[in-house]
Order: C-alpha cells, then sequence, then structure tokens
C-alpha cells in the first residue's frame, strides 16, 4: 500500500485510526486492529484496579502507526510495541 494507495483506501481495509496528529507536511494516525479479525477481544471492556496505566488491550490488538503525505497518499508505517 505504501506509496500506491490513500487514506480511504487503507482505512476500508484496517478500520478508523485512534488518533491522528500532523507532524510536518506528514500526518500520523494510529490503528488498532483486533489480531483474531472476527474474534472478540476478551475482558477488553473490563477495568482492573491496579497502578499504572491500564495495558490489556495491547494484548489483544495490533498497533500500527501510518504516516500519510499532505495528498493523503501513505508514505510509510510501522508497528508500535511496548517495552517492559
Amino acid at each position: 500500500m505504501v506509496g500506491v494507495k490513500k487514506r480511504g483506501e487503507v482505512e476500508r481495509v484496517i478500520g478508523e485510526p485512534v488518533k491522528c496528529a500532523s507532524q510536518g507536511s506528514l500526518t500520523q494516525c494510529e490503528y488498532r486492529t483486533l489480531i483474531g479479525r472476527n474474534e472478540p477481544a476478551p475482558s477488553a471492556h473490563k477495568k482492573e484496579p491496579g497502578f499504572g496505566p491500564d495495558l490489556s488491550p495491547y494484548e489483544f490488538f495490533d498497533v500500527v502507526e501510518i504516516f500519510y503525505n499532505e495528498t493523503g497518499l501513505m508514505t510509510d508505517w510501522r508497528p508500535l510495541s511496548l517495552r517492559h
């Protein structure tokens, strides 16, 4: 898709972004796609008491960052990972 597909076409395949932000001439968007695609994320809605941020959704989702140029063309992407 890099260099070929526009943002609308990418989002038809992987869904809506969680957030987007401008970085100079590029737009950076973060997407979360369910790992099983058709499987519900078990306990993703359930909040557990504890310390620190709730990172449990990252156990069930692929997190991808995609960059678009000013015309909406996908220019680059990278997977996001959390440090332990």
